[in-house]
């Protein structure tokens, strides 16, 4: 069962077109990659999947209910949350504010809130906010200011944010960026726990293809606009026209290398 189905999305700027007829889905509890070269329309894309902007033609389908156009606001509703290639936190608020914050997009109010008996459940989201941030290793920061953090740090409590919101979809924008090849090792780990233990999907966009290689279950590759493979990592490896996209536009021969091990 898909969560996810991309259907013929196209979204042009003018004369230019950013997305063309781009189509393929994301498996229940599966972690797809979104890779391309600069340029390649995968921010695009999550901005169309998250309602950022409204594609030129094409559907956004989420469990089978049609999302195309529908405002940001509703999609986080809907349950799509996403991370920022940007980390966007609330920078003066604590460590521990900013999970709390995130819960109320998908907490709502329980008949002990409307009825003045909100202590329970107040406690409840308290504690799972509290296990996300021992989980990244930010427990002792709880009470700091989220932009005293390091950047690394920032990334670990915005993806901390985005499970904090209950959202059965997270869209990752550049998890990875910003860390050493020991933190995105230990990053990958924790996606994976979250994908195994919280029944999470993912769509992840990362330019640390070692990331991508390692985490994900299909990779989807676009170039111009255009997907142009689908396949499993392994596959994704060995394609020539995947080679070809990365070696004559932003990749050297030594990051092809990379690519393929």
């Amino acid at each position: 069962m898909s969560v996810l189905t991309i259907d013929n999305i196209s979204k042009s700027y003018g004369g230019v077109t950013a997305l063309e007829n781009v189509s393929f889905e994301v498996p229940e509890g599966q972690i797809v990659g979104l890779i391309g070269p600069n340029g390649a329309g995968k921010t695009t894309l999550f901005n169309v999947i998250t309602g950022y902007v409204a594609p030129t033609s094409g559907k956004v389908t989420l469990n089978g209910k049609d999302l195309t156009g529908q405002p940001t606001h509703r999609m986080a509703k809907l349950g799509i949350t996403r991370t920022f290639q940007g980390v966007r936190l609330l920078n003066h608020s604590t460590v521990l504010d900013n999970v709390l914050a995130a819960q109320d997009i998908h907490a709502g109010p329980s008949l002990d809130t409307l009825f003045g008996f909100a202590g329970k459940k107040e406690r409840q989201l308290r504690h799972e906010a509290e296990q996300l941030l021992s989980f990244f290793g930010l427990w002792e920061r709880r009470f700091l200011p989220a932009m005293s953090l390091p950047f690394g740090d920032q990334h670990r409590l915005e993806i901390a944010r985005a499970l904090a919101s209950r959202a059965p979809l997270i869209l990752f924008d550049e998890p990875a960026a910003g860390m050493n090849p020991a933190e995105s090792l230990e990053l990958m780990d924790q996606l994976r726990q979250i994908n195994r233990n919280r029944a999470k999907t993912m769509l992840v966009v990362e330019h640390d293809m070692s990331v991508v290689m390692g985490l994900c279950n299909k990779v989807v590759v676009l170039n111009f606009g255009k997907k142009i493979a689908e396949d499993t990592p392994e596959g994704i490896q060995n394609n020539p026209l995947v080679l070809e996209a990365y070696l004559g536009k932003e990749m050297d021969v030594a990051s092809s290398k990379r690519l393929n091990n």
